[in-house]
């Protein structure tokens, strides 16, 4: 099992940037990077995302195996975060697929996943984990789902340190097993807010493919029928109604 060795910062400009230069570089001595305050933390495409001090925002580097291990990592995530969040502090969130995490309709937290490889072309996925943990940003015109904490949703302080420290050895934990897959797969499809949802997704080349979302697939793409025909969309920005 892959243990963490972990840095901390009180500020940098993103935990996926130094975490995915170092590994491009063959610099193997931090698989966890963490830090107070990001200042340049981005999200999927080109969202940004608010790091304010008192949350979480850190960086595992997972080694896979191959490239096509990178469509269950954004799942992996979801999993361990929503178990430990379950465990912790007795609530559950919701996926917005492909890698958001709402509770209520709000939005508490997000995955970006990036893949590198190093010199010797052994292959790494970075997954940039980013929750609303004491602080509830301000709401701003440019979210498509109002923000939510933990703090908010359970009325408790939030020990940072030890979600990262805990969160961060689950997510190492990945292994690609039929049972683990089967596992995640299941947590998918139950504990979605999205299926069934009117969605809007919009494509690398800005493609927007909307329709009803009916189906996450075996290796997490999502069917969406926009009442033409059913399109199978692998990844992409997706946005639709804050309901439940």
């Amino acid at each position: 099992m892959v243990k963490p060795s972990a840095v901390h910062f009180s500020e940098i400009d993103s935990t996926n940037s130094f975490l995915k230069l170092r590994i491009k570089e063959g610099d193997f001595r931090y698989n966890v990077v963490s830090a107070a305050v990001q200042t340049r933390g981005r999200g999927r495409g080109e969202n940004s995302w608010i790091s304010l001090s008192g949350n979480i925002h850190f960086s595992v580097a997972i080694q896979i195996a191959d490239s096509s291990l990178a469509k269950y990592m954004g799942p992996w995530c979801s999993y361990c975060t929503s178990r430990l969040l379950e465990e912790t502090f007795n609530f559950q969130p919701e996926l917005k697929w492909p890698n958001d995490l709402l509770f209520n309709g709000k939005k508490l937290g997000g995955f970006l996943l990036e893949f590198v490889t190093t010199p010797q072309n052994t292959e790494f996925i970075i997954c940039g984990v980013g929750i609303n943990a004491n602080i509830t940003p301000t709401q701003v015109k440019d979210f498509s789902f109002a923000p939510v904490s933990i703090k908010e949703i359970s009325d408790k302080p939030v020990e940072t340190e030890n979600i990262i420290l805990n969160l961060s050895s689950e997510i190492l934990k990945f292994t690609p097993t039929p049972k683990v897959l089967e596992i995640i797969h299941h947590f998918a499809v139950n504990n979605t807010s999205t299926l069934g949802k009117f969605v809007s997704v919009k494509l690398p080349g800005n493609k927007i493919i909307s329709g009803t979302a009916i189906k996450i697939t075996d290796t997490f793409s999502l069917i969406v029928d926009t009442g033409k025909e059913f399109v199978e969309i692998t990844g992409g920005d997706l946005n639709h109604s804050s309901g439940r």
